[in-house]
């Protein structure tokens, strides 16, 4: 296998999604609802790739309208624990923050649980916590739920907010918000 003759020591991998245009007539439940100015519709791809030290691509997924994105990524980060590398950390975009998710990445079941970074969109609680947040950096514990096989899951995770980490382009401070359970820092941004 490539990855053993690469010798990487501990790795930053990603998960994100991807599209591609779909130019048939019939997509139903096969394709997702356009993105792109000339398609209708598009071909949804969820992807996992090693970033760091350097970009390598190691899998992707189709999935469909009525497929389980979060059951999706978990099969990816499976299929990620089978490969020689040492994970230094997973990042997410905003589109992957499900509490299923960081349930499953913090592994509160007896099993070690995966370094991960997940972007959260700025909703009402992110919003709050903004307002909160007294100098560059806050950290806050916030819990979510879940349900799953007729249980009902309270999993925590640790969200830092990152203020005025940079400018749009209209020359505006923004801030990031983010899921984690590694040590708040601006170093992780």
């Amino acid at each position: 296998m490539v990855l053993k003759v690469l010798r990487y020591g501990k790795v930053k991998v990603a998960v994100d999604g991807t599209e591609e245009p779909y130019w048939g007539k019939n997509g139903l439940y096969n394709v997702r609802p356009k993105v792109h100015v000339k398609s209708d519709d598009s071909w949804q791809y969820i992807n996992l790739a090693i970033v760091e030290p350097k970009f390598v691509p190691l899998m992707s997924l189709p999935y469909r309208q009525i497929d389980d994105l979060d059951n999706l990524t978990i099969d990816l980060l499976e299929y990620l624990k089978t490969l020689p590398l040492r994970i230094d950390l997973v990042l997410f975009d905003r589109g992957f923050y499900h509490w299923e998710l960081i349930d499953y990445l913090n592994n509160f079941r007896g099993k070690r649980p995966w370094p991960y970074l997940i972007f959260v969109p700025k909703n009402d609680a992110m919003k709050r916590y903004i307002q909160e947040t007294k100098g560059r950096l806050g950290v806050f514990i916030h819990e979510g739920s879940h349900c799953k096989k007729k249980t009902k899951w309270k999993p925590k995770t640790k969200i830092v907010i990152c203020k005025a980490i940079g400018k749009n382009k209209k020359g505006e401070p923004y801030d990031w918000c983010f899921a984690t359970n590694q040590k708040a820092s601006l170093s992780l941004v």
